[in-house]
């Protein structure tokens, strides 16, 4: 039996939030994912493969913290 993996992205959702609250946007997404530098935050932005269902539903949790709808965070490929 293939494990199906599924790649993840949040681009769409930071494309919903102005240009002057991405910065604080990206500073809590940086903090929530635990990112040490910005090619791991823009790599896990891009392509969250197999994504925990708490990490998930926390960063749906920053995203309506800025009004943005759960429908409009992620593309999902797999």
């Amino acid at each position: 039996m293939a494990v199906t993996k599924k790649h993840y992205s949040f681009t769409p959702g930071t494309l919903k939030v102005s240009r002057e609250d991405y910065p604080k946007l990206k500073d809590q997404l940086y903090n929530f994912l635990g990112c040490s530098s910005d090619p791991e935050y823009y790599r896990k932005k891009k392509d969250y493969l197999n994504i925990p269902a708490h990490i998930k539903e926390g960063i749906e949790k920053i995203f309506s913290e800025f009004g943005v709808d759960v429908s409009d965070v992620w593309e999902i490929k797999g």
